[in-house]
């Protein structure tokens, strides 16, 4: 018995030291993080604590940060392995961190701990909100941006707190106001390409009518302020006597406008006469203006019927053979004209095809022995030019036309 036992010993203490010589041999080939002596976490090499890595490393509890070869609690921020770049809270990969974080290359958006290639939209941290393309800051973007709160304006890659104006996204133009998208704001703004009407902070392509700024009273045409405008506007404070698109509060007199008659004081207009009978013997004799005399919008409309337009040339004494060749009425003038264009209107060919001038008139009338009519022809150039007809004593066409 006493044998047996012995010989038990000694095979205990020859495993005992086999299994030593193995645990050693074993450690001499690991890496990665273990205890140390010292009862800290460190990163070791072939067995050895290896301090000169700094970057991460995983053990049974997840993914750490190290620093000179020991997990670094303090750490907060960015770092990367083959697998791509994460972010670290305290030492620890944080899989909840959604937001910006940054390194040496700039900028970055993560989300769930993971740098997210794919974002792209606004971010924030304590300096302010930021822009990011494909997951990097991106310093060059300037335009509308949006998050939880609502639309923002961006200034390279800033929200600009500071802007009030016209944006532009996919969807349409919008009203700015300190940086924000104003959904109250109903009025006038603009742009490098004019001035536009705004209702709610949106832009209102089909608006026709007045609005105003700090500089005055305007009329807008499809959401477009129309400088073309000659005419009679209307709001809740009545009706308003309009020369180049803005009411004219110097202009007292007569004007028409689309069949009606109004008496204008300082700009201010009355409705005197009403009638659907064009009547062009209505004019205000003060005013070299056409459109404070003469009703376009017989002519500025598709509706126009061509009897109407042969019955208008009738009444005020011509004859429409008289038209039917305009080359004939160009060689009787007694003056030349310096430069003319010729083309057809696409809306009015039966009436321009008398004329032969071309583009929108911007500012012309002819006055036959003393009675007007407007003949919206297009011109590019300016002329004055005396006819004298058979049937026709005198007929003065003038003309002052702007390019367009």
């Amino acid at each position: 018995m006493k044998r047996l036992s012995k010989i038990l010993l000694a095979a205990a203490v020859v495993l005992v030291m086999t299994m030593g010589l193995s645990a050693k041999a074993d450690a001499a080939e690991w890496s990665g993080l273990a205890v140390g002596d010292d009862g800290q976490w460190h990163y070791y090499t072939d067995g050895s604590v290896d301090w000169g890595y700094t970057g991460m490393a995983w053990n049974e509890y997840g993914w750490w940060y190290v620093t000179n070869g020991s997990i670094d609690f303090s750490y907060t921020g960015m770092a990367s392995n083959e697998n791509g770049w994460f972010y670290f809270s305290n030492g620890a990969l944080d899989w909840n961190y959604t937001g910006m974080a940054s390194n040496e290359n700039g900028w970055f958006y993560f989300s769930n701990g993971v740098l997210d290639w794919g974002y792209n939209g606004m971010a924030a941290n304590e300096n302010g909100w930021f822009y990011f393309t494909n997951g990097a800051l991106n310093w060059g973007y300037t335009g509308m941006a949006s998050n939880d709160y609502g639309w923002w304006y961006i200034t390279n890659g800033v929200l600009d707190w500071n802007y009030t104006g016209m944006a532009v996204n996919q969807y349409d133009w919008w009203y700015f106001t300190n940086g924000w998208l104003d959904w109250g704001y109903t009025g006038m703004a603009c742009n490098e390409n004019g001035w536009f009407y705004y209702r709610n902070g949106h832009i209102v392509w089909d608006y026709t009518g007045m609005a105003c700024n700090e500089y005055g009273w305007w009329y807008f045409t499809d959401g477009y302020l129309d400088m073309y405008f000659n005419g009679i506007g209307e709001n809740e404070y009545g009706y308003w006597y309009y020369r180049n698109g803005r009411i004219d509060f110097g202009y007292s007199g007569k004007a028409n406008y689309q069949k009606k008659t109004y008496q204008v004081t300082n700009g201010a207009a009355t409705l005197i006469f009403h009638s659907e009978n064009y009547d062009s013997s209505i004019r205000d004799t003060a005013s070299t203006d056409y459109a404070e005399k003469y009703d376009l919008s017989a002519f500025n409309t598709a509706m126009v019927s061509q009897t109407q337009v042969y019955s208008r040339l009738q009444k005020i004494g011509l004859n429409l053979s008289e038209l039917t060749n305009p080359s004939v009425a160009k060689n009787a003038a007694e003056s030349a004209i310096d430069s003319v264009f010729w083309k057809r209107s696409k809306h009015f060919s039966f009436i321009f095809r008398t004329i032969n001038y071309i583009l929108h008139c911007a500012d012309p009338f002819i006055q036959i022995q003393g009675s007007p009519v407007i003949m919206p022809f297009p011109t590019i150039f300016k002329f004055n030019i005396q006819f004298s007809r058979r049937l026709v004593s005198s007929l003065r066409i003038r003309c002052s036309c702007q390019s367009l």
